[in-house]
């Protein structure tokens, strides 16, 4: 396939991906991918365009996760043809600026040699053929894993981290690697060192961040499930933005009610930090979940009437914008009107408790967690050598008013503010006997793209004070307490604004009950339904 130059600084390193291991999975006797694929010599030649093509390009950038493998596993759709698709996608949407890799060549001799096992009827994992997009942020072994930021450029792993392992293992296709906010360290994804991402719903705004280019590639249909991460709103922000569905899964105190491993993905905070699920469909979701979690519960959406959502207004419905907020209460009208409860009740004290926590508990953690990511992988830098390098001015200054975070000011956050936080949901879930609060996830539309990184925000038409780390501040509002309490969290699209953007309502839950929540959403979605999607140029 012939590649055009993509704007902003992408490297298209198929060939290298197949010599190095990264995707090295034609061999039987793989790490990866044992048993999922033949040995190489079980090559077939392409099938693009064979009987086994039912499917026009253009329809197949549209399938659903559940739906691309099942047309796979039926026949009527052939795995190099859904990921040359995919493919033509992303080149086609190249000004978005979504994707810092693209995994060319090895996406397509690894769907050959997926049809060829197929044909063959040898064994296939259960993610066979699937397309995955990733953050930048989560190591690949033998793809350069940049975290975003000029410093660590040239620094390509040697092994991958086990969430992405585990979904290669099950045959899964890694199309990409996605540009986001520098550092993870932001919501916008105007990343100075890699080119800002645009939204494909307007490419004027934002995306949301840290997880920008992952959504934004989803939306714009370059493949239909990817992994982002997820601190304090990275994942959640850019779901809601950009009109796909984000499951931050369970941390709760890192021990077992963490749900996914952090091993191998750059870090912002050790006690927040969790890579989490996009995708358009909650089914699809669900399907990644399984994988990654190993929990093969049943997930099925409950009844409306057996559901009980709280919704909290004085501190999460308060400040939004008005149309987000009238067209996130028309969602919960609906729900209503379906038999689903909804508390009103108030979480008391929920900010003051997360301001006394979030911050100081973060940049701590960074200056504390990176250079030991660094060592334990391998990179060729030092963490000073990697902050001397950053780009981005709004990153700058978060950095910079990070080192004043003093020590007793992280023990008071870690063993008095965040206890505080978690009891204060725990009464609340209990006492209240809800599922689940609700509320809207951002309280915005996509902001416009600021190219000098003043932190411009306007809610209600009105402009918000403080600069970058306000506007930051101001766009996690409503997902930071959650996070920040190692609670899962789903943010779901519910609607598109006058102006065409999309609106996300978020709903978290108590700890280790994700799919509770997973069913939950599943509901909640078939109630609401879906967005359309956005308008790309061809």
């Amino acid at each position: 396939m012939k590649l055009k130059q993509p704007r902003g600084r992408r490297e298209f390193i198929g060939a290298a991906l197949k010599t190095t291991g990264a995707l090295a999975v034609v061999s039987s006797t793989s790490t990866l991918l044992s048993g999922c694929v033949p040995p190489e010599s079980a090559t077939a030649p392409s099938v693009a365009g064979t009987t086994h093509r039912t499917a026009r390009s253009g329809h197949q950038a549209d399938l659903s996760a559940s739906e691309a493998l099942a047309q796979m596993q039926q026949g009527h759709l052939s795995t190099e043809s859904y990921i040359a698709a995919l493919l033509d996608r992303a080149q086609s949407q190249q000004s978005l600026n979504a994707l810092i890799t693209l995994n060319d060549t090895g996406a397509l001799d690894l769907a050959r040699r997926i049809d060829a096992a197929r044909s063959a009827n040898k064994p296939l994992g259960a993610l066979a053929g699937l397309a995955l997009i990733i953050n930048d942020n989560i190591n690949t072994a033998g793809v350069p894993t940049s975290s975003g930021t000029p410093g660590l450029r040239d620094f390509t792993p040697t092994v991958s981290a086990p969430v992405l392992q585990t979904l290669l293992a099950k045959g899964a296709i890694l199309i990409g690697k996605a540009n986001m906010h520098e550092l993870g360290l932001g919501v916008t994804s105007n990343n100075a060192a890699f080119g800002a991402v645009q939204n494909p719903y307007a490419l004027n705004r934002i995306p949301g961040g840290a997880s920008g280019g992952t959504a934004a590639a989803l939306a714009a249909r370059m493949a239909p499930v990817g992994l982002g991460t997820d601190a304090t709103g990275s994942l959640r922000v850019p779901a809601a933005l950009c009109g796909v569905a984000g499951l931050r899964p369970s941390v709760g105190n890192g021990g077992k009610e963490r749900r996914y491993s952090t091993v191998g993905v750059a870090p912002v905070s050790h006690t927040r930090d969790t890579v989490g699920t996009m995708a358009r469909s909650v089914a699809d979701i669900v399907l990644i979940d399984s994988a990654l979690s190993g929990d093969e519960t049943t997930v099925q959406g409950l009844p409306a009437t057996q559901i009980r959502l709280g919704v909290p207004r004085d501190y999460f419905w308060s400040g939004v914008d008005h149309e987000v907020a009238t067209l996130c209460q028309n969602a919960l009208d609906k729900l209503k009107s379906r038999g689903v409860t909804l508390v009103e009740a108030d979480l008391p004290d929920i900010g003051t408790l997360t301001r006394s926590t979030s911050t100081s508990l973060t940049m701590f953690e960074l200056y504390m967690d990176f250079p030991g990511y660094l060592w334990e992988t391998g990179a060729p830098h030092s963490f000073w050598d990697v902050l001397a390098q950053v780009k981005s001015p709004d990153v700058q200054a978060l950095l910079k008013s990070g080192k004043n975070v003093t020590r007793d000011q992280y023990l008071k956050a870690l063993t008095v503010g965040r206890p505080n936080l978690v009891r204060a949901y725990a009464d609340y879930f209990s006492a209240q006997n809800v599922q689940a609060i609700v509320f809207p996830t951002v309280p915005v539309t996509a902001p416009l793209i600021d190219p000098s990184y003043s932190g411009a925000l306007s809610i209600d038409g009105t402009p918000q004070p403080g600069g970058s780390q306000a506007a930051l501040n101001a766009l996690t509002r409503n997902v930071d307490p959650g996070s920040c309490a190692g609670l899962p969290g789903l943010s779901l699209p519910v609607a598109l604004s006058a102006a065409g953007m999309p609106v996300g309502l978020s709903i978290d839950g108590p700890a280790g009950s994700d799919r509770t929540l997973l069913s939950l959403g599943l509901t909640i979605e078939s109630i609401l339904g879906s967005i359309a999607p956005p308008q790309l140029a061809a």
